[in-house]
Parts: structure tokens; C-alpha cells; sequence
């Protein structure tokens, strides 16, 4: 039995008393720096480490200990076991955070348009939007609506300018179709979110497509010139006959994207009366549409750089 215990039982036990005393001191460890700041967790990991690392240095020595050294370290111990479960006992411990699942695909701005227009997310499970805005200076976000009038926002992320990225952390949505915009151009950057196995339709489009007429449109206007040139329009004002079918010849002089769009007031509230394509110069496009029945003063801007606007006044 004396050569079992030596030669089998005592070298069995030397890891497994190891992984015991180890898994005891994390635990203890652990409540201790779950229970103060994450800030101050760094500060006290760090003191816990150069003391492990000391007492790892001593016990190398083995034999050569004294016996004052010895007592500190079994004091040592015993302080940071008892330590950590009253710490936890007193003060609790905070939540760890989870671990955020990204979705694979991102959600691209360019152009100022959203790529792709559809995004989906499993159901009642909060998920990490990448979302990369590669427009250079023009500022984009995401935000979600329960309803295709964008009227209930469910989540609203920072606003940036690009070429940058952000990660939002999207609430945990029950299954059903959600629209999402970006805040600065609401007009022509919309999509879908759909949260489960439901199938959505295509996403919310401004009314009156550019290009195209709205039904009984009347006789046709006189068409108006405008330029886009050094980030402003040529012109802070336009005039056109109510209900008249009008034509603007619009050109883009500088090599970023520009558009118009024709809004109520003053305050832009989406959404437009009519959109135009954005689109990058040096470039031309004739926007078509039907001036508002009501005659009035109303306003217009390009949906890219809102410092681009002008009074619209329908005789």
C-alpha cells in the first residue's frame, strides 16, 4: 500500500488537487472583479496577476522558503477565497454583457441609397446591424418603424458622416414586416426589415416616382432650367402654375450626388411632394411631375446636402 500511495495515488492527485485549488481561485477571483466597476475590474485583475505571479516565483523556490514566507502565501489564499465570496455576499455581482451576434451581411449607404433594401433578423432575439456608410462627408443612419408610415420609430441609430461604420445593436423585434429610413434622406433611402420566416413586400416609396406624371395632370408648364454647381442651386426660387404638368431641366455640375425634391413648408416634413433621382455629375436629368393643385408657397432642397434649398411658388 506504502509503494501504491507514492508510485500511483499521490501523483494522481497532484493535478487534480491542482485544478481544484485553480478553479477555486478563478472563482474567487471572478466574484471579486464582478462585483466592483469595469473600470476598476482592470486595476484588480492586474494586482491579482502580480501576486499570482509572485507566489507562482515562491513556490518554485520549494524547499528554500522560509516559514514566514510560507504563512503569507497560505494567508494570501485563504484572504483572496474569503475576499471574493464576501464581496459577492455584501455587494452582488454586476451582469456580464452578451455576447453580440452581427448579422453576416451588412447594411451598405451608397449613393445615397441603402444596399440591400431588405434586411432579416430572427424574431425576438436582439442583433448587431454593421452598417457602413461609404458616402465621403454625408451623413447617414438607420432607423426602424413598426409601420410603413414611419410614424412609430422602434429604434433610431447615431447619425455619421461617411466613409465610416457602426454597429448598431438592434432591440429584439417580434415576427412581423418593419420599414426603416435613414433620417437625413428620408425620401429616397427606405427599406424593409423583416423579423422571422414572414415575407415582406417592397419597401415604401416616396410618391410621384421621378419621371413620371401623376394621373390628370394638366397642361403643360413652361420647363424651368436648373444647375447645381459648388454644392448650391443657381436659382433660390421657382415659380409654376398649379396643376400643371412641369418639366425641370436639372443639371448636376459637380462630381457629387445632388437631386430635387419638392416639399409643403420650410421644415421638410417627408414625405416629398416629389423626388427626383439622385444622381452624380456632370450630369443631366429632366424631372417631370404635377404642380400642387393648391396655389401657395412651398419649398424645395436636394435630399443629399440639406444646405441646398429654395422657395417653390405655385401661381
Amino acid at each position: 500500500m506504502s509503494e501504491f500511495r507514492k508510485r500511483i495515488l499521490e501523483p494522481a492527485l497532484i493535478p487534480l488537487v491542482a485544478f481544484a485549488f485553480i478553479g477555486a481561485l478563478a472563482y474567487a477571483a471572478s466574484r471579486i472583479l464582478l462585483a466592483v466597476t469595469t473600470e476598476g475590474s482592470v486595476v484588480v485583475a492586474t494586482l491579482m496577476a502580480a501576486c499570482i505571479l509572485f507566489a507562482a516565483a515562491a513556490v518554485a523556490k520549494g524547499g528554500t522558503l522560509k516559514k514566514i514566507q510560507k504563512i503569507s502565501l497560505i494567508a494570501f489564499t485563504l484572504l483572496l477565497f474569503g475576499g471574493g465570496i464576501a464581496v459577492e455576499a455584501s455587494l452582488g455581482t454586476r451582469e456580464v454583457e452578451k455576447h453580440l451576434e452581427v448579422l453576416e451581411e451588412p447594411l451598405i449607404a451608397e449613393q445615397v441609397a441603402f444596399k440591400p433594401t431588405e434586411v432579416r433578423v430572427a424574431p425576438d432575439h436582439p442583433v448587431g446591424l454593421r452598417f457602413e456608410n461609404l458616402d465621403a462627408g454625408v451623413p447617414h443612419n438607420v432607423a426602424i418603424f413598426r409601420d410603413p408610415e414611419f410614424k412609430e420609430n422602434l429604434f433610431r441609430g447615431d447619425l455619421f458622416p461617411g466613409v465610416a461604420t457602426r454597429i448598431y445593436e438592434l432591440p429584439a423585434l417580434p415576427a412581423g414586416v418593419y420599414s426603416f429610413w435613414c433620417d437625413a434622406h428620408p425620401g429616397p433611402m427606405r427599406g424593409t426589415l423583416i423579423s422571422g420566416e414572414e415575407q415582406g413586400g417592397p419597401p415604401p416609396s416616396p410618391p410621384q416616382p421621378s419621371g413620371t406624371p401623376s394621373p390628370g395632370a394638366g397642361n403643360p408648364a413652361a420647363p424651368i432650367d436648373l444647375i447645381a454647381a459648388n454644392t448650391a442651386f443657381d436659382r433660390a426660387e421657382l415659380t409654376f402654375p398649379h396643376g400643371a404638368q412641369v418639366t425641370i431641366n436639372f443639371r448636376n455640375d459637380d462630381p457629387l450626388p445632388h437631386n430635387w425634391s419638392l416639399y409643403t413648408d420650410q421644415t421638410f416634413t417627408p414625405p416629398a411632394l416629389y423626388t427626383g433621382d439622385i444622381f452624380t455629375g456632370p450630369a443631366e436629368r429632366k424631372y417631370v411631375f404635377t404642380a400642387p393643385a393648391t396655389p401657395g408657397t412651398y419649398a424645395f432642397k436636394c435630399d443629399v446636402h440639406l444646405n441646398m434649398t429654395g422657395t417653390a411658388i405655385v401661381t
